[in-house]
């Protein structure tokens, strides 16, 4: 899975962070990206989203395990990675998003490799800090792969592959 994401409002910088390699590219006036490649993130079947002037890495997989960090970055011509809280529980292969004030990491699997309907979320500060990880109302189907756009106050979830509902 490949994550592209696109910082427009904090500079003219575009991200494509995968597995193993990971590429920031800066906009030239053509609209067309000049790319550095960045180091490995140490880490598979993870999500990545931007809050505020953050790009966020969430859980993922290390040698086939399930993992809880969470690593953030200003965003910038490069990114200086940092480990910052961890999530309630380990999760991969899953959904997240985020606006100027939370960030939420929804379904996926677990360190068993269960699928998952929970919804954890993390307040972040007027400095980017992410606040402790919260449980909230959980998903009506257990599953994993979900897309995940947070739409002015609103979380929704798309997608994905749920057990038992579509």
């Amino acid at each position: 899975r490949f994550f592209t994401i696109y910082v427009g409002s904090r500079g003219p910088n575009v991200f494509v962070l995968s597995s193993p390699t990971t590429y920031t590219g800066t906009l030239q006036a053509d609209r067309t990206p000049s790319w550095t490649v960045q180091p490995d993130l140490g880490r598979d079947d993870f999500c990545t989203t931007v809050a505020g002037d953050s790009v966020i890495v969430t859980g993922g997989q290390k040698g086939g395990t399930a993992v809880a960090s969470v690593l953030s970055s200003r965003a910038g011509a490069t990114l200086s990675w940092s480990e910052t809280k961890e999530l309630v529980e380990p999760r991969q292969l899953h959904g997240c998003a985020a606006n100027e004030r939370f960030v939420y990491v929804v379904a996926g699997k677990n360190a068993s490799g269960d699928h998952q309907s929970t919804v954890f979320y993390a307040e972040r500060s007027t400095s980017g800090e992410l606040g402790p990880w919260k449980f909230t109302i959980p998903l009506p189907a257990t599953g994993y792969l979900p897309g995940a756009v947070v739409i002015g106050s609103r979380l929704a979830v798309i997608g994905g592959e749920l057990d038992g509902a579509r």
